[in-house]
């Protein structure tokens, strides 16, 4: 009975590589990323200069609301507000 109880061994490089994802994407999903990449940008086109300028300063290069506001400006409300505005146009541009 001690016999029949005894557990198969599987060597672990053959666990390992069914389990872990390979580190490079997918075709697939790499043409998934471009696409997104490309509706991203067309959207950002449609965008008024208003709006893509302050989501580039805030997103792109991670400015500050206060020095957004300095660099425009613009008060810190006004900065708020573009902002909240751009993501909403952004967010109606992009495809579904």
């Amino acid at each position: 009975m001690r016999r029949a109880q005894r557990v198969a061994f599987v060597e672990l490089d053959e666990t390992l590589s069914e389990q872990v994802p390979a580190a490079t994407p997918t075709p697939e999903a790499a043409l998934q990323a471009r696409q997104r990449i490309e509706a991203l940008e067309g959207a950002l086109q449609r965008l008024s200069v208003e709006h893509r300028e302050i989501l580039l300063l805030r997103d792109i290069e991670d400015m500050a609301y206060e020095d957004i506001a300095e660099v425009l400006g613009i008060s810190l409300g006004t900065v708020k507000s573009r902002i909240a505005r751009a993501r909403v146009g952004l967010l109606q541009l992009m495809p579904r």
